[in-house]
């Protein structure tokens, strides 16, 4: 839907915060890339046209981010990865914090 409007979205925490830069299924891949974890997940966010994918860094990790733009997936790596459900909720806000 985004896309048929012009709209680009922003990923909020690609990176889920650290909590998938140690999972087996995205560092399989990235092996086999012989690049980070971290790159594959911001690649992976940046096949998701409309998607834009920003996390929050420091100087440090700049430019381990930046392997990301060189970084193409195989169809197959991009189905692997969207057919794997973790469930893993990273991000949990409290939809009500004026309730308390």
């Amino acid at each position: 839907m985004a896309r048929d409007h012009g709209h680009t979205l922003v990923a909020y925490s690609p990176l889920a915060g650290g909590e998938i830069l140690d999972d087996p299924l995205l560092s399989e891949i990235a092996a086999d890339h012989d690049t980070s974890t971290a790159a594959v997940c911001l690649a992976w966010a940046a096949a998701q046209e409309p998607v834009v994918p920003i996390p929050k860094t420091s100087g440090g990790h700049l430019r381990a981010n930046f392997e990301a733009t060189e970084l193409t997936l195989t169809d197959d790596d991009l189905g692997r990865i969207a057919d794997y459900d973790e469930r893993l909720r990273a991000v949990d806000p409290d939809p009500a914090p004026w309730n308390q």
